[in-house]
């Protein structure tokens, strides 16, 4: 059948997680660590399978340690921090540690914006008005999300 990708085996672990075979999505998480294939995509599965099973094959500090250690693989990565955050809130009543968590979340996704609305002004810059007038919604779109002002047309 040949090799199969971590990739392949992040699916599989999407599949039993829907599937509600939490166990099993453990177990393919803990044989690709094994491997040396460890990802904060890995781990928020991992922690995701491990707050819904209810075996005794993980405790709340390992899904705490996999949401710290995704954090600490992907810094950047935004989702990593809102999981830590729900967990750290909902799960370990630890609210102002939750709200340093969300806060890195809205950090790297308030870069991501940035970077985004960065991309449109040379989009913008087409001859086509379907394009420009799409532009223009999609600011307007994030400055209502951010609470800013919404001018007609970028800058």
């Amino acid at each position: 059948m040949g090799i199969v990708t971590s990739y392949e085996r992040l699916t599989s672990m999407r599949r039993e997680i829907a599937a509600k075979n939490y166990e099993q999505a453990l177990q393919t998480g803990r044989d690709e660590i094994e491997r040396g294939h460890e990802s904060s995509d890995l781990l928020l599965l991992m922690a995701t399978a491990g707050q819904l099973s209810e075996g005794d094959s993980c405790s709340l500090d390992d899904v705490r340690g996999w949401l710290e250690r995704a954090t600490q693989l992907s810094p950047d990565n935004a989702e990593a921090w809102m999981e830590l955050g729900h967990f750290l809130d909902a799960v370990a009543d630890q609210p102002q540690l939750a709200t340093s968590a969300f806060e890195n979340a809205l950090r790297r996704s308030l870069d991501i914006l940035a970077t985004a609305l960065d991309g449109l002004e040379s989009t913008e810059l087409s001859h086509d008005e379907a394009t420009r007038e799409r532009v223009n919604s999609l600011r307007r779109r994030a400055a209502t999300l951010l609470g800013l002002p919404s001018g007609g047309s970028g800058g």
